[in-house]
């Protein structure tokens, strides 16, 4: 498996768990339990944004890892969630 192809498995699977983080957010009645999901998801998007780039890095470095067009895809459809889920989080009094 090349380095590309691990990257970004790991790419998918942390967008995957920051979407899980959102829902249990979602779901939960327990203010102390939303508030550590949501302070989580926000870790984990960190982390996805780190990561994005060192992958763009490392494509531009080595062009046979070259998958931009799946990672682009992959962020800009977690950016429209995070903001989707951002809005649905917001205490109403905002």
């Amino acid at each position: 498996m090349t380095v590309g192809k691990k990257l970004n498995e790991v790419l998918g699977s942390l967008q995957t768990a920051a979407g899980q983080m959102r829902t249990f957010a979602l779901e939960t009645d327990n203010a102390q339990a939303k508030q550590m999901f949501t302070n989580s998801c926000q870790q984990l998007d960190q982390i996805i944004s780190n990561l994005a780039s060192r992958i763009g890095a490392v494509e531009s470095e080595e062009p046979q890892y070259r998958m931009s067009s799946m990672v682009q895809s992959a962020v800009q459809k977690d950016q429209a969630q995070q903001q989707l889920q951002q809005q649905q989080t917001r205490p109403e009094d905002e």
